[in-house]
């Protein structure tokens, strides 16, 4: 991580957070055009799980059942908002995690990659199969938001596909 606000004080600027998040690449977007596929899910298995440890602090996906949906995933080709260049980004959102270790505090997770000068870095608005590779992105951002209590950010450092 390359910078902790008023986060857990069992995370540091330096620590290395690893993790991992699974989910349905066969699902169809909720929203989609030719250049943004939106994907909203429920943190449940078959369609969305992440965990994740940084220094001493553990957080996990859960299910709300309060939301319609627990997290989001959008895959941006070529997509241009009004005003802006085209780009590609691929963007992770869970909106619903916990810390493990400590009862009741919730946890939010983002992660985004995001290019307006590397427009082959991804091909379509399908979630990925393989992921995509991080040296063709200009931001890399990875942000932990610990209920109220701070926050952890840094960048991806590897992207992998599990078999």
């Amino acid at each position: 991580m390359e910078e902790a606000g008023g986060a857990a004080d069992d995370v540091r600027a330096g620590d290395e957070m690893v993790g991992y998040y699974v989910f349905n690449a066969s699902q169809a977007p909720n929203h989609s055009s030719d250049t943004l596929g939106a994907y909203y899910v429920s943190n449940v298995p078959n369609q969305f799980e992440l965990y994740a440890s940084v220094g001493k602090l553990h957080i996990a996906s859960f299910d709300h059942q309060i939301r319609e949906f627990d997290s989001e995933m959008f895959v941006h080709n070529n997509d241009a908002a009004p005003g802006y260049p085209p780009e590609d980004a691929y963007e992770v959102f869970c909106w619903e995690a916990k810390v493990t270790d400590a009862f009741g505090v919730e946890a939010g997770f983002f992660f985004q990659l995001r290019t307006d000068s590397n427009l082959d870095a991804l091909s379509s608005t399908a979630l990925p199969l393989l992921p995509p590779p991080l040296d063709k992105f200009q931001i890399n951002s990875i942000t932990l938001n610990i209920g109220g209590q701070g926050y952890v950010g840094g960048r991806l450092t590897s992207l992998t596909r599990s078999l």
